[in-house]
């Protein structure tokens, strides 16, 4: 199979230029152009004028082309390319992202059991000092070696301004660099300016670094916030335009549920959507992955009616339920059925529910046992 050439395509590219300009070489503009000898120096080409002049390639050509595999830096959650990591202030997303790339520079785990490849490792840390770092890693590791292969910067010129450059040089010295952190975007954006909108301005804040990882093969990590306001799709509480979301290859949100939940959603171009329950654990400041939310939010529903059900001193209808739980009529009438058809509980009469006889009994020590101490850790990490 034919291997895509791309020295030859911009050897190509250099030539056409050559051919186009040489009618205009008598020109003013061009005799500036020369140099001593008189030779002909074209105009230097960028790469986004290469891309506009490619030529269309053929289905049939593109078939025998071969790639790289994609390179997953923590499989199912972050993939190369450029990821916008969102979440509320004070959430606990610089601990996922920390203890993540202590797990990456020593190829160790993150998020419970997701093992990453080894490689190095840039985290800047804008919004904090060093010795809040070396506070944070002797948390996660103690008296362990720390790797050698996670670098920390505290200050960085914004992208423009020869932030980019310097991620790059670090990139050109690593020996197998994989992962860059960039905690916050706030940080190393530019200010907007008159003549651009608000959607390009979103768009072109992230867009170079998306190119830069995508270029390198690496993958690129960006923090951001969540807006106050909320939505019924997570992806849609991302502070700013939809400039923002769309130019990413990866989103992914930390946002908590309407139940206490807090639920990791994920969406890119390369990363199969996922919708993951997570936990704090705040002795140890470490995140893990509870399961599919939607099993580990149902699980903590039926716990919860069970005991509105066993705590009501009568047989006990839906709207009544649902006001003892907290919950949505709607959402308690579905989980009735799978709770009646599972044997939890039946129907004393008409539209009203008791637990069986034969079911476990709900008490509060129980019930505590089963959700409050599974899912304490979902409570947000004191700072």
């Amino acid at each position: 199979m034919n291997e895509w050439d791309q020295e030859k395509f911009e050897h190509e590219i250099l030539e056409e230029v050559k051919r186009v300009s040489a009618p205009n070489r008598g020109s003013a503009a061009e005799a500036g152009r020369r140099n001593g000898k008189g030779r002909h120096q074209p105009p230097p080409v960028r790469r986004d004028e290469r891309t506009a002049d490619q030529k269309p390639l053929s289905a049939e050509t593109l078939m025998t082309l071969t790639f790289s595999p994609i390179k997953y830096v923590a499989p199912g959650v972050i993939v190369e390319g450029l990821t916008l990591l969102a979440g509320k202030p004070k959430l606990g997303k610089s601990w996922l992202l920390l203890h993540m790339a202590i797990a990456v520079a020593r190829g160790g785990f993150t998020l419970g059991d997701i093992h990453c490849a080894e490689g190095d490792v840039l985290y800047l840390a804008l919004e904090d000092n060093l010795r809040r770092l070396q506070a944070r890693m002797t948390k996660l590791l103690g008296l362990q070696k720390w790797p050698s292969r996670l670098q920390f910067l505290c200050e960085m010129p914004r992208l423009a301004e020869g932030g980019l450059a310097k991620i790059k040089e670090w990139i050109a010295g690593a020996e197998h660099p994989r992962l860059v952190i960039i905690d916050t975007l706030a940080m190393v954006r530019m200010p907007n300016r008159k003549d651009q909108s608000t959607y390009d301005a979103d768009y072109a804040a992230v867009k170079e670094l998306r190119k830069l990882a995508n270029e390198a093969g690496i993958a690129i990590v960006l923090v951001h916030h969540l807006r106050k306001a909320d939505a019924d799709d997570a992806f849609d509480t991302v502070s700013g335009t939809l400039g923002l979301t769309g130019a990413p290859d990866t989103i992914l949100i930390l946002k908590r549920d309407t139940a206490g939940n807090i639920i990791l959603h994920g969406r890119g171009r390369d990363l199969v959507e996922i919708e993951k329950a997570v936990i704090f654990n705040r002795d140890a400041c470490t995140w893990t992955i509870a399961g599919d939310a939607s099993l580990v939010r149902t699980t903590k529903e039926r716990v919860t009616i069970l005991e509105a059900i066993s705590d009501a001193t009568e047989p006990i209808g839906p709207n009544d339920i649902a006001a003892a739980a907290g919950m949505k009529p709607t959402n308690v009438r579905q989980l009735l059925r799978k709770l009646v058809k599972d044997g939890a509980i039946s129907k004393a009469d008409y539209g009203r529910y008791t637990v069986t006889a034969t079911a476990t009994p709900i008490t509060r020590s129980h019930s505590r046992s089963h959700s409050e101490q599974v899912f304490e850790g979902t409570q947000e990490p004191k700072a």
